[in-house]
This record gives C-alpha cells, sequence and structure tokens, in this order.
C-alpha cells in the first residue's frame, strides 16, 4: 500500500490498524470515565475536562456545555501543537483529537449513559461522589496508560507541557504536568468556595485530588512499567537490512559490534540500538519481518542522554519549518551574491 509516496506493507498496515484500534479504546475509557463519573460528580482532576467543569460552574447560562468546552480546547491545542511544538508529536494526537470529543459528545449527550451516574450520586450522602472520584479516575487514568501504550497522545494539555519543555529544556515533563494540573484543581477549589460558595468546598478538593491520585496511579502502573527506554540486541544473517531500517526509517543510531558464536564459534555481527518505548512495537514488527530467525533481547533502561532522547529532537513544528526554509533562501541568496562579485 503506497501513502503519501511511501510504500507500506500489508504487516505495516495491520501493526498501525492494530495501534489505532487500542488507542480508540483507550480514548472511549477516558471519556467513559469522564462523562459517566467525573462530570455529573462536578468533579475536576485536572485536564481540558476539568477546566470545562470550572466554566460550567462559572459562567452563567453556560451549564450543561462540557463537551462543546472540551471540543474547543482540543482543536485550539492542536492547532498551538502543529504552530509551535512539532509535527511529528502533532500527528500522534490527531486519533485521540478525534475520537476522544465525539465519545465524549455521544456518552454526555446520551440519556442511557446517565442512568450509571444518577444510581451512584443518588447513593446517598458523599459516598456517591467518592465513588465517581474513584472509579472516574480508575477509568481516565486506564485509557490514557492504554492509548499511551500503543504510541498515541492524547494532546490538550500536554501540548503546554511538551511546548515548556521545547523552549526550557530542562523543565521536567513530570513536574510541569504535575503543575498544571494542581493549579487547575486549586483553581477549582478557589471557585467551589469564593463563588459557588460551597461550605463543603474542602471535602470536594480533597476528593478531586483523590480522583487525580487515582488517575495518576493507574498511568503509573499500567504504562509507566513499560515507558522507559530499551536497548535492543540483535543477532541475524540479516544485519545489513535490519541496520538499513534502524538509520533510515526508525532515524536511531546504531552500533555493529563483532562477536563469536560460543557453540559453533561463527563469527557474526551484533546490532545495539536504543530506542524508545513508543517505538518498540514498529521495531519489534519489523525485525521479525526482515529475519524471523533473528535473536533479539530487549532489556529496560531508565535512563538514556543524547541526541534522539532529549525532547523534540529531529521533530520540527509549522512555524521552524517556515523559519528553516526562509533561513536557507536566505543564505542561497547570499551565495548567489559572493558568486557573481567572483
Amino acid at each position: 500500500m503506497k501513502v503519501f509516496n511511501k510504500e507500506y506493507s500489508k504487516k505495516e498496515v495491520k501493526t498501525f490498524l492494530k495501534n489505532a484500534l487500542f488507542i480508540i479504546i483507550g480514548s472511549f475509557l477516558v471519556e467513559f470515565g469522564t462523562a459517566v463519573f467525573i462530570v455529573p460528580a462536578n468533579i475536576c482532576n485536572g485536564g481540558m475536562s476539568g477546566i470545562a467543569v470550572i466554566l460550567d460552574n462559572t459562567i452563567p447560562g453556560y451549564q450543561g456545555y462540557v463537551d462543546v468546552t472540551v471540543i474547543i480546547l482540543t482543536f485550539f491545542f492542536l492547532l498551538i501543537s502543529f504552530l509551535f511544538v512539532g509535527i511529528k508529536f502533532s500527528l500522534s494526537t490527531i486519533i485521540c483529537s478525534i475520537f476522544s470529543p465525539l465519545f465524549l459528545v455521544i456518552i454526555y449527550r446520551v440519556p442511557a449513559f446517565h442512568v450509571i451516574s444518577d444510581s451512584v450520586l443518588n447513593y446517598g450522602g458523599d459516598i456517591g461522589p467518592l465513588l465517581c472520584a474513584l472509579f472516574g479516575g480508575l477509568l481516565v487514568g486506564s485509557g490514557l496508560a492504554l492509548s499511551f501504550s500503543f504510541g498515541g497522545s492524547t494532546g490538550g494539555i500536554d501540548v503546554i507541557i511538551m511546548l515548556i519543555k521545547k523552549y526550557f529544556k530542562n523543565a521536567s515533563v513530570s513536574i510541569t504536568s504535575f503543575a498544571l494540573d494542581g493549579s487547575i484543581i486549586l483553581a477549582y477549589a478557589i471557585v467551589l468556595g469564593t463563588v459557588i460558595k460551597k461550605p463543603d468546598y474542602m471535602v470536594l478538593t480533597l476528593i478531586n485530588i483523590l480522583s487525580a491520585l487515582v488517575s495518576a496511579l493507574a498511568v503509573e502502573i499500567i504504562y509507566g512499567s513499560r515507558s522507559k527506554n530499551i536497548v535492543c540486541e540483535i543477532v541475524s544473517l540479516k544485519t545489513r537490512a535490519i541496520n538499513n531500517y534502524i538509520q533510515k526509517d526508525l532515524k536511531r543510531g546504531s552500533t555493529l559490534i563483532s562477536v563469536k558464536g560460543g557453540w559453533n564459534g561463527k563469527e557474526r555481527t551484533l546490532i545495539r540500538v536504543v530506542i524508545s518505548n513508543n517505538e518498540y512495537n514498529e521495531f519489534y514488527e519489523k525485525v521479525k519481518s526482515i529475519d524471523p530467525k533473528a535473536f533479539v533481547t530487549f532489556t529496560v533502561t531508565r535512563h538514556v542522554y543524547g541526541f534522539g532522547f532529549r525532547f523534540q529532537d529531529n521533530d520540527l513544528s509549522i512555524l521552524d519549518k517556515l523559519k528553516n526554509r526562509k533561513n536557507s533562501k536566505n543564505i542561497e541568496v547570499l551565495q548567489g551574491n559572493e558568486s557573481s562579485e567572483n
């Protein structure tokens, strides 16, 4: 199959479709948890849904439009991502950016789904909101982890995180994410205490924090254990083909090491390469398709520093590309002037 003048094998297409399917399932879990548990209980655990809940409780006459707010924010952040962050990162958010708002609208607007949230919230006292916080956070975190595991990204607030990381190289992604979500939860606490003037706003704030913690814990358990970089070592009779794929398609550096078999004493070449976790599925399928008999080991490593493992290496935004094109034209003009003078 040929897409944008690039040829893809059937296995590559199947891998893409499989990854897309799991990203879509992850998006559904996120929005199911949001629309059935988080929003009906007026819980704010950060992210775009948190901003939408704040606006829903603050702007007079704007109640009941959480899904509309999320749609506007989703495509606004997607535009910002393409312009300022990077095209590669932005493309990884496309599937979630399309399906997440769609699922949210369907689940939020279809009355059949309200039966679940109504039965939980009407259970009595603070037990209902607490259960919504726990199960909503669990579903949101599980959905996010599933999407991350198959190369997807939710976009949204992540765009701000990546934008900060792009211009402030030493900024920690985890700390920035915690600060942004914490700021949203804090803003909601202020709204509850000063605008809505709920007497139990501190209890509700603690429930919001608990929901955010459950969500983060689910991401860490499901995805965090496999989110490190991976050292791959390959011994194959098709070394050149595998190494070409690593260099040209995967755009990773590799090390070729001469080794000798311990049993038969034959000389072989071992390929060593470090890949990110998001590249694992593609790498595994590709090496297997090139040489089904290849001997491959994968070792998880906690930290890698160097070109290709710093944020946004090789990823340019639309404005970056336009700037580079302008600089290239200026260089060509200067070279042309120098040539004419000589």
